[in-house]
């Protein structure tokens, strides 16, 4: 009998850890997604606009915590010996919370005295519902506008797919060869020394080029050396906003 228990025991342990890797696996998928569109500028500006406001958030959420402690104090001293919502520190966080999303019965707090509860009331929803979450929506909308400038020239996700289609094609006629060819052609000339190539400053033309990738139309030679100079050119300047070119004009 005590060897069935035991068994019982320890299915159910595995029960409940198997319940909790069921729960944290949309998560970790989730998590997985914004990975996957971190390949497309306009579908990473949401995962970047986090990655930027972080710094601002962490900072903001200290100052909130802070102050988000001190009003629920006040509620247990001011409210908890009338109020079971507030009669322990455990009860007075979850009232503080449903008051921050505008959750409150005032028919309840006005028992207890209007002016008393009025004050309290106004002073959480004013500092709390009004001060800090518009604080916290102007950093996110800053990081957001802030990502959205720099992914403005970017291609939407369309124009992605039809250059996809339109390479597709072009290979197909034999108008073009794929980028992966260009780079084995190199690779070949450099006998596969990937760090001799990389560390190569040997002009590239058009002819050069189309030499060294066989059967490679001029057309393309002179469009992807021209993409690769603008690649090239926004990586050694870097992204400026419209602010900082007006602070280099006006120097």
């Amino acid at each position: 009998a005590q060897e069935f228990f035991v068994a019982v025991e320890q299915m159910s342990s595995a029960t409940s850890v198997g319940s909790v890797a069921i729960v944290l696996y949309p998560f970790v998928g989730m998590m997985r997604l914004f990975k996957s569109f971190q390949a497309q500028p306009r579908l990473a500006i949401v995962t970047a606009t986090l990655k930027t406001a972080a710094p601002d958030f962490l900072h903001f959420m200290l100052v909130v915590t802070c102050v988000f402690a001190c009003l629920l104090v006040s509620g247990v001293l001011f409210l908890g010996q009338d109020l079971e919502g507030f009669s322990t520190p455990e009860h007075a966080f979850r009232s503080s919370l449903l008051a921050v999303l505008g959750h409150w019965d005032w028919h309840v707090l006005e028992e207890i005295g209007h002016l008393r509860s009025a004050f309290w009331l106004w002073v959480f929803s004013i500092v709390l519902s009004l001060i800090s979450l518009n604080m916290l929506l102007a950093i996110i909308l800053d990081a957001y506008s802030y990502e959205k400038e720099k992914a403005s020239e970017d291609k939407t996700l369309l124009q992605q797919t039809s250059e996809v289609w339109r390479r597709h094609s072009q290979h197909r006629r034999g108008e073009r060869v794929n980028l992966s060819q260009v780079y084995d052609a190199f690779k070949k000339e450099f006998k596969h020394d990937v760090r001799s190539m990389m560390l190569n400053r040997t002009l590239i033309t058009p002819d050069s080029l189309m030499a060294t990738v066989p059967k490679m139309p001029f057309e393309q030679a002179l469009r992807t050396l021209s993409k690769a100079l603008e690649r090239h050119e926004s990586r050694e300047i870097g992204f400026q906003t419209e602010e900082m070119i007006q602070r280099d004009v006006q120097k």
